[in-house]
């Protein structure tokens, strides 16, 4: 695959004359019983919401980028690395993945069942519209013994999030199927 991939950019350069942008990303993550779901779409587990990105070509950073971040990222990604100077509030719910803070959630859903995963950094609140209880987790999935206590400090943060607002200055990503670093 990657010989294939460097034949085609290769193609691409030599035929333009510079460098393309390239961007690859999956829609949605694969659970293979992990956590006792198969596919996608049947619960906001990590398996199933975390995608990796991978930007190539000018202007993007070099590095592994790991904080929060959304599909509704790449549009303002795109345009941003594009030249693009106007406000990602103005086309998207979303900003650059570059220029995401490490202290920002982003929301997830299953779609069609009420099944929601707002998830920062060190910190996943997963819930269940009717259950009336939230499993706070870190964004694996695993246990923390402090997790009420952070849930509690990151309160508001969480729910503009689930609200689709702005977070210090940040558009919230709401309503992505998933929140992945962009690596």
């Amino acid at each position: 695959m990657d010989r294939i991939l460097e034949r085609l950019i290769s193609r691409f350069e030599k035929r333009r004359g510079k460098e393309p942008l390239v961007f690859f990303t999956g829609d949605h993550g694969e659970e293979f019983r992990q956590k006792g779901h198969i596919g996608h779409g049947s619960a906001v587990t990590s398996e199933q919401i975390h995608t990796p990105a991978v930007w190539l070509g000018p202007g993007v950073p070099k590095g592994v980028f790991d904080n929060p971040t959304s599909h509704v990222d790449a549009v303002p990604t795109l345009l941003a690395l594009l030249g693009d100077t106007h406000p990602p509030s103005l086309h998207s719910d979303g900003m650059s993945m570059f220029a995401s803070p490490p202290d920002r959630f982003v929301t997830s859903t299953v779609g069609w069942e009420p099944r929601y995963a707002v998830i920062g950094k060190d910190l996943k609140v997963t819930m269940y519209a009717g259950l009336g209880a939230a499993e706070i987790t870190d964004p694996f999935d695993r246990p923390l013994p402090d997790g009420p206590a952070r849930m509690a400090r990151n309160a508001g943060k969480i729910l503009r999030a689930l609200r689709g607002e702005a977070q210090d200055g940040v558009q919230a990503a709401a309503g992505g199927a998933t929140a992945s670093p962009a690596r």
